[in-house]
């Protein structure tokens, strides 16, 4: 299984992010802003924003 490391993957590699994820792909997202990174979680399919949906938006 590949494990990604995105730096700025909210904003101009999201598409990237979200292809990855959508083949099951683990892709690890570090952002500067929080609603990006909701936003980004909740366009990926499948499995994508696990770690976002558990730990609530106060913890990100």
């Amino acid at each position: 299984m590949t494990h990604t490391l995105v730096v700025g993957g909210s904003g101009m590699l999201a598409g990237m992010c979200i292809a990855r994820a959508s083949r099951g792909e683990t892709v690890s997202v570090v952002a500067r802003d929080i609603e990006k990174l909701i936003t980004l979680a909740a366009q990926v399919k499948v499995g994508a924003g696990r770690g976002a949906r558990r730990a609530g938006r106060d913890q990100l």
